[in-house]
């Protein structure tokens, strides 16, 4: 015969005991938050990766339950959270947008915009951004089933103020990003024109350091032989040898792209 030992009930009382046990481990000045969220291991690879994290981080501080960013010399909100479509396709939205980055002033109104969890924001806060020579634009914060107060219009200034540093550093970094490029490909044009003998392989070589280093769909190159002749366009492929007699041209599509 087998004897089991009876099992002992999950109580209240036993999980208290082990959460005293637990605080007992810490010293007096400290305590733990029952409930409180971990740090998730986010890989962050690119700088859209980056804003989703900031603005979703934003969001839960100040209590939004959307939250998106739109310049109006740009197409469209550069990051959003929990949004689905663009905001600046609405009316109403859009010339709120303006008359905020205009006037300086964080304006409410009301308004039926889906978002990504499914369900449908009523109340929409535009807060602008601080002012700046690389953008003008503002802050648009969304809440489902309850307005803003004027407490809120102070966060929404601080948010946007945040908002507004990390903007300008990534417009900075883009901007010195496509500049070391350029630097490159100068150097890579000068090399090609000055230590590259023959003319055809070297207008193939810099069509092809325009196409591919500057990012462009197609580089053509025109050189004129002659001014006392009538010139006579002539194409040349790009798998082909030789310039024109009169006027040549080197064409250059990257790899991978469509002719």
């Amino acid at each position: 015969m087998l004897l089991r030992e009876p099992r002992t009930t999950k109580s209240f009382r036993d999980a208290a005991d082990r959460i005293v046990r637990q605080e007992s481990a810490f010293p007096d000045s400290i305590s733990r938050l029952l409930g409180a969220p971990g740090l998730s291991a986010r890989v962050v690879t690119t700088d859209a990766d980056a804003w989703d994290v900031r603005l979703a981080s934003l969001a839960t501080l100040a209590h939004y339950d959307g939250l998106t960013l739109v310049t109006l010399a740009g197409a469209g909100a550069p990051a959003a959270y929990n949004i689905v479509a663009d905001l600046t396709a609405e009316p109403a939205i859009r010339s709120a947008v303006d008359e905020v980055a205009r006037s300086a002033d964080t304006v409410q109104l009301r308004a039926s915009v889906p978002l990504a969890d499914g369900r449908i924001a009523t109340t929409i806060l535009v807060t602008p951004l601080a002012t700046s020579d690389a953008f003008v634009g503002a802050l648009v914060a969304l809440r489902v089933g309850r307005p803003f107060m004027a407490v809120d219009a102070y966060t929404a200034v601080g948010v946007a103020e945040i908002v507004s540093l990390e903007l300008a550093r990534s417009i900075n970094a883009a901007r010195e990003t496509t500049e070391r490029r350029q630097a490159l490909a100068l150097y890579e044009l000068a090399r090609h024109a000055l230590f590259t003998e023959e003319l055809d392989e070297a207008l193939q070589s810099i069509a092809m350091v325009l196409s591919s280093a500057l990012d462009h769909d197609a580089a053509h190159i025109w050189l004129r032989r002659s001014r006392s002749v009538a010139p006579s366009p002539r194409r040349i492929s790009p798998g082909s040898h030789g310039a024109g007699d009169h006027l040549g041209e080197r064409s250059q599509r990257p790899r991978g792209r469509p002719a």
